[in-house]
């Protein structure tokens, strides 16, 4: 089975211009379920629960150089 899970969010940035700029997103995911060929033995497995959702999400970015960003995030899909 494969997903394919589109998530459009907005995101707010604190601190813009600092070397610590936490951020906070929410927006709407939609997961699309394709190829699902599953089965159980002799017994197909059929999954059709394409689906709408809320998405929030949270994270920082940390300057490492004047180009040069580290980025972490957690998401709740």
């Amino acid at each position: 089975m494969n997903v394919l899970p589109p998530t459009l969010r907005l995101q707010y940035h604190f601190n813009h211009a600092g070397m610590i700029r936490p951020y906070v997103g929410a927006g709407v995911n939609y997961t699309y379920f394709y190829n699902d060929g599953l089965s159980a033995g002799s017994e197909g497995i059929q999954v059709s629960r394409s689906s709408f959702g809320p998405a929030v999400q949270a994270g920082v970015d940390v300057q490492i150089t004047k180009t040069v960003f580290l980025n972490a995030d957690i998401k709740k899909i």
